[in-house]
């Protein structure tokens, strides 16, 4: 039990004598790292939705080519093709 008492009040004396600088840096780092996330979400969503625009636009501008069918043809061989490997 003494041993015990010895080492509470040695962390006591190792809090009080710490001056908040982990405490400042602990605040600062966590906002930042929440900041850098949500801004990588963010640009990957924008990123996802200007891809799927410009996805649906080629596949409308695709249905007006005349060889629409040729096309489609060879997305289906290819399909066959992964599938099988």
């Amino acid at each position: 039990m003494i041993r015990l008492a010895v080492s509470v009040k040695a962390g006591f004396k190792k809090t009080a004598e710490r001056k908040g600088g982990i405490m400042v840096e602990a605040a600062m780092v966590l906002p930042v790292s929440c900041l850098i996330v949500f801004s990588l979400v963010g640009l990957i969503m924008t990123f996802y939705g200007q891809v799927k625009t410009q996805t649906y636009n080629h596949e409308r501008a695709a249905a007006e080519w005349q060889i629409f069918d040729s096309i489609e043809g060879i997305r289906r061989y290819e399909r066959f093709i992964d599938w099988i490997y």
